[in-house]
């Protein structure tokens, strides 16, 4: 090692130690005065918390002393923090801080001191407060013996009771004391029982004894009172802060000195290792040169190996294919992956003509040709299809490349390829599935679609080009009952059939999804040929299907739109035939119906209607109206219907007879009866907070809202909102939509009942009901329709079917109510069938909310037909017809 090299060396180690050092002392412990400042600012408030409970204790407003021994406790706690965080300061702030610790601890101890004085004389003084007021029913007790006179008595009772409040109202700070305030009264008991029984002087003179006591103990608590809020602990731990700072400033002002120091010494640094980089950037350039020579000597010798081996190895481990062949086309040589792709071993390829590699070539173009093509330009590429030794067959793409002499004549030719047989397989599968149904191998909906353009764009001048969609009727009932295997099977049976029944070479069959068909029938020369085929396929869809141990009925409902009559397009086509789908639904399903333009009219309307309705949601136009029910036993209201009217701004009122329906389809049923629902039970609310606790509101639910997730969260959320209890709602359903899916309606009812409210069947005996089923829905009431109702005084058969139903409610325990009710008759009967519960227009027409407000309060008392003239009740349907 040179003297320079270590000269450099020592003097950058002078450098690093001299930087270490002013580093460290350049650094300043910032947290130290954050916490003592902490500390004495918490010192300080408790401290100011005890003088503040000491006040409280001495005029009787703390009830026990425990707040001053935990104030005492944490003034302690707060001066050992201070104490032990004095240790880490510098020496001389040091000894002044544990000059200020040390005060403060004897101030500390001083208060404490106090303090317990404070709490003994206190108890004295609380123990004889207590006992005061039993001295004084003592000489009040023996005023009572009429020793003394009446006059003497009453002076004497004056002065007890100046000196009982004096005692006990002695409870806030300033004013005289106790003993100056109580001198007179006292002088007055004195005077006035001079003259009393021994017994009576001797309660008098226990009274002063506690008088005495009780006003020493409050002079002496008040001395300790002082004295202890005196005791200057928040100054004494404030000094303590000021010796921090300062200690903290002087450190500050210390390490300022260093860091110029340590900067200064960086700046050194910095120069020297500069120098040092300088003189080993120079000494690195020439040795870079020196290993740059070296690298092109040995890279130039390696390059040529390297070529070699990088050749052989990508002949060997390409996945293509390689066959080189001399200019007679006579193998050379093959790489592994010929084998792998033709079967052929290397052994039996090398020497053979490379024509003969294979006993079938299905090739476009024949070897020689192949050969030929590649000699002339150079160049063959193209797709082959081959047999392997074992007889399988595989299609190869296949690059020919001829390689020149020197003079530019064919040497050699190599052929690469690889194997395209799992690619064309991908491709005519991925063909098939794009334009076919994966489960029916059908035409699926873009295949229809395009060769309904075709068909439209070929037909001839008086062709004509059907579109049929057919829809299977409850398919979705077999689907969730008997499940999607069957519901699968379901689907390749329909398709099936519709094969056998329409000629595929002539025509579309397609799946579009879900339980939807489309026969594109072409050719037509009538519209009576489409009709034709629709009833072969109604007749083969009416045979019964046996699918896995289940015999199956299915209908279809077929909507038909002709071109060029309905549509020049196959977008057209499909809407209108989708128009004529829904009307075939409409018509009761099992039908098939062709496009009329009165059908698009109806489903423009039926859109209007939509978007009006979707406004009227938005824009609150929707109102209720309450129908009240009486009972027949007492004549009282014991609840209202809900039914809701549409009212838009400046028109007419919409009848539910048009909207209900549209917004049943649409969903918007739902939030539509969720509206209904808080509203209906913000009115029964309104109507219990009048005086009526007893009364239930009645909402219908619709189908759509009833299989919805969200009913019972819903129903939950109107009642809460609203603070109706669950008694006073009632769910209104209908036969039909619990028994589509009886045994999940089962457990939504069971839920709901869970709940606390009732359940009725609205317009019972109108649709299809199973009796197994009925009794096990947990329902509270049967609604009877109206229609059996109207004609129930002049029909037999009415009648009947009255009796019948409320025979059948009795037997389950269920109430009865007829709706409908317009005449006196209909009551009359009603009533002596044991009916429960009545409701229609001879009690009133469905009202407004004020005006059902009215009509309750007005027969609060029961309902009163002669008082109902004018309130709320019409008389007749026509009176009301504005609102109903």
């Amino acid at each position: 090692m040179t003297r320079e090299r270590l000269a450099a060396q020592i003097i950058g180690a002078l450098l690093v130690a001299a930087l270490t050092f002013f580093f460290m002392q350049s650094r300043v412990d910032h947290a130290l005065p954050r916490q003592v400042a902490g500390e004495v600012q918490a010192l300080t408030q408790r401290d100011a918390m005890l003088n503040r409970d000491l006040v409280l204790a001495r005029y009787g407003h703390l009830p026990h002393v425990d707040p001053l021994v935990e104030h005492m406790h944490d003034l302690r706690a707060h001066a050992e923090v201070l104490g032990s965080l004095a240790l880490d300061l510098p020496a001389g702030p040091r000894l002044r801080a544990q000059t200020a610790i040390a005060d403060l601890d004897a101030h500390v101890a001083e208060k404490a001191a106090h303090l317990e004085l404070f709490k003994s004389d206190n108890a004295v003084l609380h123990s004889s407060t207590a006992f005061f007021p039993k001295a004084v029913q003592d000489v009040l007790t023996e005023l009572d013996d009429g020793a003394l006179p009446a006059q003497r008595r009453l002076e004497a009772e004056r002065a007890a009771g100046t000196l009982l409040r004096a005692v006990l109202h002695d409870t806030r700070p300033g004013g005289t004391s106790l003993a100056d305030a109580s001198a007179v009264a006292t002088d007055q008991l004195r005077a006035a029982t001079a003259d009393g029984s021994q017994l009576l002087r001797q309660a008098v003179e226990r009274l002063t004894a506690h008088l005495d006591l009780i006003a020493h103990a409050q002079a002496t608590l008040d001395q300790h009172l002082e004295a202890a809020t005196a005791t200057p602990v928040s100054r004494t731990a404030r000094e303590i802060d000021t010796v921090t700072a300062a200690a903290f400033a002087s450190e500050t002002s210390r390490a300022g000195l260093f860091r110029a120091l340590l900067f200064g010494t960086a700046v050194l640094l910095v120069a020297y290792l500069a120098v040092i980089m300088a003189r080993l950037r120079v000494k690195a350039q020439a040795l870079k040169r020196a290993i740059v020579e070296l690298r092109q000597e040995m890279v130039s010798r390696a390059r040529a190996e390297d070529q070699l081996k990088v050749t052989e190895k990508v002949f060997e481990n390409a996945v293509e294919g390689v066959l080189v062949c001399d200019a007679a086309g006579l193998v050379v040589s093959v790489n592994p992956a010929f084998t792998a792709i033709t079967g052929v071993e290397p052994g039996a390829a090398l020497g053979l003509h490379w024509g003969q590699l294979t006993r079938d070539s299905r090739a476009d173009t024949d070897f020689p040709s192949i050969a030929r093509i590649a000699r002339e330009t150079g160049q063959w590429q193209g797709e082959v299809w081959n047999t392997r030794p074992d007889g399988r067959d595989y299609a190869l793409m296949m690059t020919v490349t001829a390689i020149p002499d020197w003079e530019g004549r064919p040497r050699n030719f190599v052929a690469v390829f690889h194997d395209i047989t799992d690619a064309k397989a991908s491709a005519e599968e991925l063909h098939f599935r794009t334009y076919h149904d994966p489960l029916t191998g059908l035409a699926n909906r873009a295949m229809v679609k395009n060769r309904l353009g075709l068909a439209c764009q070929l037909r001839g001048g008086d062709e004509k080009v059907a579109l049929a969609l057919l829809d299977l009727d409850n398919f979705r009932t077999i689907n969730d009952s008997l499940g999607h295997t069957v519901g699968d099977a379901l689907l390749k049976e329909v398709g099936a059939r519709l094969a056998d029944v329409v000629d595929v070479e002539a025509h579309t069959i397609g799946r579009l999804g879900g339980d939807e068909y489309a026969l594109v029938l072409r050719g037509l020369t009538d519209v009576g040929e489409c009709v034709n085929v629709l009833r072969q396929v109604f007749q083969t869809l009416a045979q019964p299907l046996d699918l896995q141990g289940h015999e199956l009925f299915t209908t279809a409902s077929v909507g038909v739109a002709v071109h060029p009559g309905d549509g020049h397009d196959a977008e057209t086509l499909f809407k209108n035939a989708d128009v004529a789908l829904n009307r075939a639904k409409e018509a009761g399903r099992n039908n098939f119906q062709f496009y009329t333009q009165d059908m698009e009219a109806g489903v423009f309307r039926r859109l209007t209607m939509e978007a009006n309705l979707r406004r009227a949601l938005k824009r609150d136009e929707f109102l209720l109206v309450y129908q009240p029910k009486i009972c027949t036993r007492t004549g009282r209201i014991v609840g209202v219907e809900a039914l809701v009217r549409w009212a838009p701004p400046g028109k007419p009122l919409v009848s539910p007879a048009e909207f209900i329906p549209v917004a049943e389809q649409t969903g918007l049923i739902v939030p539509l009866g969720r509206w209904i629902l808080r509203e209906a039970c913000a009115f029964a609310q309104e109507c219990r907070a009048a005086g009526r606790p007893d009364l239930t509101v009645a909402v219908n639910l619709s189908a759509r809202q009833f299989h919805e997730r969200a009913l019972l969260s819903d129903v939950a959320a109107a009642l809460t909102e609203s603070g109706l209890p669950p008694a006073n709602l009632e769910l209104e359903i209908t036969e039909s939509m619990v028994m589509s899916e009886a045994e999940e309606a089962i457990e939504t009812l069971r839920r709901l009942k869970a709940m606390g409210l009732s359940i009725s069947v609205d317009d019972f005996g109108t649709g299809y009901s199973s009796l197994s089923y009925l009794k096990r829905f947990p329902l509270d009431a049967l609604k009877i329709d109206q229609g059996f109702v109207r004609d129930l005084t002049t029909d037999a058969e009415d009648r009947s079917i009255v009796a019948a139903i409320i025979s059948l409610a009795r037997s389950l325990g269920l109430q009865v109510v007829a709706e409908g009710v317009e005449t006196a008759d209909h009551l009359d009967h009603l009533a002596a069938g044991g009916c429960d519960l009545v409701q229609g227009y001879l009690i009133s027409r469905p009202l407004p909310a004020d005006e059902a407000g009215a009509f309750l309060r007005h027969h609060a008392d029961g309902w009163d037909p002669e008082a109902s003239l004018g309130v709320g009740s019409g008389g007749s349907r026509r009176d009301a017809t504005a609102l109903a």
